[in-house]
């Protein structure tokens, strides 16, 4: 194990022996005709700068002075870029469609840069103005809005309104002779209610009031005709005479004063008589005179022609 080590060692010294006299070698042999000088290089935030050197094109190698005597490495040449050096300005917070970030500032070169960036969180959405169709009115699905922004994603519908859900017609007056009769019904869904007349009959219902049965001394009376519903009366009624009076027909005979001196002849009772039918002829003139034609003829027949014989015996 400590002959391997031994003899590892020996071979990397050797190649690092080899490297160095070759490279000494190489240089002997390039005189560096064509040797480029490089100025110092500032170094930004974003690009490397580098120290001032010579650079020779046709060996390859870099120089730290126009003697091109040390070679140097490039890493020692270059200088590494320091990158920006930020300064928070403000902070942008995400929207429903827009994202979020924070802005900086470079203190070295006044760049701004947007860092930190937080995606847009997308809409929250809600309906809006939703309303629902009556019997009377129209109804709306409603509009889809953000509960955020609220920013208008769609537009609703019209529903079409509904119309009344009837009942059965319900009599709440029933008609009768003089008056219209009354019938609602209401709606299932909103309560409102509609009315229509129905028509008067015009029939009454008839009875008769008032009746009355005459007696020996007082009248009586036939009874009016009357609606039972409205109370109008259709026909009056008619006196009933009473039972013990005489009729038209056979009107009773006045009580005659009796004067001795003058005697009573045959049909002076029916003076009341003939004075009533008179009364019911359409010329009771003419109807008087003939009466009292016929009563004389009746006296003379009588009364005179008996006295008359008697005086030419």
């Amino acid at each position: 194990m400590k002959s391997t080590k031994k003899t590892l060692a020996i071979l990397l010294f050797a190649v690092l022996a080899l490297s160095v006299l070759s490279v000494s070698a190489f240089a002997k042999v390039c005189t560096h005709p064509n040797i480029e000088h490089k100025p110092t290089v500032v170094p930004t935030c974003t690009s490397d700068g580098s120290r001032e050197y010579w650079y020779c094109p046709d060996c390859g190698y870099y120089f730290d002075s126009a003697a091109c005597e040390n070679p140097v490495a490039w890493e020692n040449i270059v200088i590494p870029h320091p990158g920006h050096i930020l300064i928070k300005l403000e902070t942008v917070q995400p929207t429903c469609t827009t994202e979020g970030y924070t802005t900086y500032e470079c203190k070295t070169c006044k760049m701004v840069f947007q860092l930190d960036k937080l995606p847009a969180f997308g809409h929250v959405v809600m309906t809006k103005n939703a309303k629902a169709a009556t019997c009377t009115e129209n109804g709306y699905t409603g509009d889809r809005v953000c509960k955020v922004c609220d920013a208008l994603l769609s537009s609703g519908q019209l529903i079409a309104k509904t119309g009344h859900d009837w009942t059965d017609w319900q009599t709440i007056r029933v008609p009768y002779c003089v008056e219209d009769g009354l019938d609602i019904r209401t709606c299932n869904w909103c309560g409102a209610e509609e009315e229509r007349t129905v028509p008067a009959t015009g029939i009454h219902q008839l009875t008769v009031v008032n009746a009355k049965e005459a007696t020996e001394t007082e009248k009586g009376y036939t009874g009016d005709t009357v609606c039972t519903r409205c109370g109008l009366i259709i026909e009056k009624g008619k006196i009933i005479p009473e039972k013990g009076a005489l009729t038209p027909d056979t009107p009773e005979a006045p009580d005659q004063p009796i004067n001795p001196d003058k005697p009573v002849l045959p049909g002076d009772s029916d003076k009341a008589d003939i004075n009533a039918r008179a009364a019911m002829t359409g010329n009771p003139e003419l109807y008087k005179a003939l009466r009292a034609s016929i009563d004389f003829l009746v006296s003379f027949v009588t009364v005179i022609l008996p006295g008359l014989l008697k005086m030419f015996k």
